[in-house]
């Protein structure tokens, strides 16, 4: 097996751009933005890059989640956890927590 190289810097920097302009985009325009979504995930998975808008938008159904319209914020005191339900597919995301030390 051959060993795969890293990528360069300058094309992580270059995704990274991509990305957030998309997702600019995708805030302006509403009827387009899954497909703003999409893309950047799709660049994001190819060019090995963490997206950095993780909570603002559905992993299932790739919307762009606005609180009050399409998501609905609830957290789990049990648990220790946010829960970001889509009202559009349905699908739960869950984030950790911990209370803040004084």
């Amino acid at each position: 097996m051959r060993k795969r190289r890293k990528k360069p810097a300058w094309i992580k920097k270059t995704a990274l751009d991509r990305i957030e302009w998309l997702f600019k985009f995708a805030r302006e325009n509403k009827k387009l933005s899954r497909r703003y979504v999409e893309l950047a995930v799709k660049i994001a998975k190819k060019y090995n890059v963490r997206i950095p808008y993780k909570r603002e938008y559905c992993r299932k159904c790739y919307a762009l989640w606005v609180p009050g319209k399409n998501v609905r914020v609830r957290t789990d005191r049990k648990n220790k956890r946010v829960v970001y339900t889509c009202l559009e597919c349905g699908h739960k995301q869950y984030y950790g927590y911990q209370k803040r030390k004084k």
